[in-house]
């Protein structure tokens, strides 16, 4: 099937342009010296436009533990398997503390050359002897960000704003991260949530003890709104890039359906009468499965035994190797060490009749939440098993035949759906269902479907929240190989997560990374405060003001649509406000 590589990234990135492979290294230098004249110019021009409407200030995002809301250092990828474009850190190729490097042996030591792709897990090697080398795969400065300092000067931050403030150990430092947690509040971070309480608390806490505190009404999930829930949702799968090399992810589980593109697209003649599903597997190579198929002239892992697994923590962001690293490989870490059952599910479907229901499922824990859209009516009825109101219903403009742009999401105990990309009005918050510890349900968590209608699905797509580590009794150096999580047998352990506690007093606030397992943030610091206890917070002081405008992503070298070089061209599709 047809992949679809982003326009602005072609030319650039596309591994099929051969012309683009041949770049003479001679000419990088000039180009890059040039393009940070041109840069510092346009932002020099943004900067005094905008110094005159408003106090801001500029910043230059050096990490990715905002990632992927906010880029630092960073690769711009396109995957020669399976052509899923993506990104992965390069911040490991800037000396710490902005010291030079000491010789050009260890500039070179630091450059990284692989990576792993977050859809099919290949194992890209782009190094200058690497299978998939050449001359594109530049390294590129993170995002230019304003920050408008006037909001904290009048009030406090809200929760799940991007703040910047003074590292509370070192005030010469700028720190970047979200707001979780405001003052006068206890915070517990479990099972990737956060909650709160207004009562103190004594911690670390069992999961257990974290799912009663909710049932009797102590503890409180948070939850996020849908602007920042779409936000932060990571593709886990997207089936617009397929490859023949791979087993199909999605697949009917009830006779009459149409599997067409190759496996991109499905669809239902409404016959028969009775719900008609397709069902998610979320079936992961893992590196040795990748490892066994190597050298093998067009690698097949579609007629092998690739093992479906729980969705996990995995950022592919993560996987930057350099060359030491590839030669020792990922430890198992980096591929994801906790189970993830905040999802949600995103399509396309072609309605062809006027009667029936089209059908969307979610299942976390066992637990199947689900939509049914009345086509004849347009109304959307959730069933929200474990509720006390077992039923929540909400007009939608999903009525007759027609296309339409289709998201589901179960985050943070609350069901949200958005049709054309328009969030439908619901107060879809449920209680605490006892659904901490995963089953075999959990290995095909994303179904679609119709019940007496036609309709066709397309454009399929499967992700998840973010995943808030928690580090209590050292739980976040946690090590699970994939095939932990391939095992059921073994997932009991998954419902023990600790919770972690921490108390905030008056002016005091609590900031995580969306990248959380490469964010160094209030839940692993151990400054000193005044009293001599651990200042795991940000003081009110020591906030510098909100994120809220990428103003400069790196430039393209191409034009958008053209396979036509054009230095410093403004990446558009990544300038905009930061949520």
């Amino acid at each position: 099937m047809a992949k679809k590589t982003p326009p602005q990234l072609r030319g650039k990135l596309d591994p099929k342009n051969d012309s683009a492979n041949k770049t003479d290294a001679a000419k990088t230098s000039p180009r890059d010296s040039l393009r940070e004249m041109i840069e510092s110019v346009v932002i020099a021009f943004v900067l005094a436009f905008l110094f005159r409407t408003f106090e801001a200030e500029a910043f230059v995002i050096p990490t990715g533990s905002m990632a992927p809301t906010l880029m630092g250092r960073h690769k711009d990828l396109i995957c020669p398997n399976c052509e899923f474009p993506y990104r992965v850190s390069a911040s490991d190729e800037e000396p710490r503390n902005g010291e030079a490097w000491q010789n050009s042996a260890e500039e070179e030591a630091n450059k990284v050359v692989a990576s792993i792709c977050p859809v099919c897990r290949y194992q890209m090697n782009f190094g200058p002897s690497g299978a998939d080398s050449d001359e594109r795969h530049a390294s590129f400065k993170g995002d230019r960000i304003l920050v408008a300092k006037f909001p904290y000067e009048f009030a406090d931050p809200k929760r799940w704003d991007v703040a910047v403030f003074k590292n509370p150990s070192k005030a010469k430092e700028n720190y970047i991260k979200r707001v979780v947690g405001l003052p006068n509040e206890t915070v517990v971070i479990c099972h990737g949530d956060v909650h709160t309480t207004q009562e103190d608390i004594d911690g670390p806490l069992s999961a257990a003890a974290v799912l009663e505190l909710q049932q009797e009404g102590t503890l409180h999930i948070e939850r996020k709104p849908p602007a920042k829930v779409e936000a932060m949702l990571q593709v886990v799968h997207d089936n617009d890039y397929l490859s023949a090399n791979m087993p199909l992810r999605w697949e009917p589980q009830t006779p009459g359906w149409q599997t067409l593109e190759e496996g991109g697209q499905f669809a239902y003649d409404g016959k028969a009468g009775g719900d008609a599903l397709i069902v998610y597997n979320h079936l992961i190579p893992t590196p040795g499965n990748w490892r066994r198929v190597r050298g093998e002239p067009k690698p097949q892992l579609s007629d092998r035994k690739v093992p479906a697994q729980l969705i996990t923590d995995f950022y592919a962001y993560n996987t930057n190797m350099a060359r030491e690293r590839l030669k020792m490989g990922l430890e198992d870490d980096v591929l994801g060490n906790h189970w993830v059952g905040d999802l949600a599910i995103d399509c396309r479907i072609e309605i062809e009749g006027s009667q029936g229901e089209a059908i969307l499922q979610l299942v976390e824990g066992g637990v199947v939440l689900e939509c049914r859209i009345d086509v004849a009516t347009g109304l959307a009825k959730f069933q929200i098993p474990g509720d006390k109101k077992a039923q929540r219903e909400v007009a939608t403009s999903v009525r007759g035949p027609g296309s339409y742009r289709l998201r589901f999401a179960n985050v943070d105990d609350q069901l949200l759906l958005w049709v054309d990309g328009k969030i439908v009005p619901l107060d879809g918050a449920y209680g605490p269902l006892g659904n901490i510890v995963p089953n075999e349900d959990d290995l095909a968590p994303a179904r679609l479907g119709t019940n007496g209608l036609a309709a066709r699905f397309s454009e399929l797509r499967v992700l998840r929240d973010v995943y808030y580590i928690s580090m209590g009794g050292g739980y976040g150096d946690v090590r699970r190989s994939p095939e932990f999580f391939a095992d059921p047998s073994r997932w009991k352990e998954l419902g023990d997560e600790p919770g972690d506690v921490f108390f905030l007093a008056a002016d005091r606030f609590m900031v995580c990374g969306d990248n959380s397992p490469r964010s160094y943030d209030s839940r692993m610091w151990r400054a000193r405060d005044d009293e001599g206890g651990v200042e795991y917070y940000v003081k009110r002081e020591l906030l510098v003001g909100k994120a809220v405008y990428i103003y400069w992503p790196h430039a393209l070298d191409h034009l958008p649509y053209f396979d036509v070089w054009f230095p410093f061209f403004p990446n558009f599709a990544r300038m905009g406000f930061v949520r």
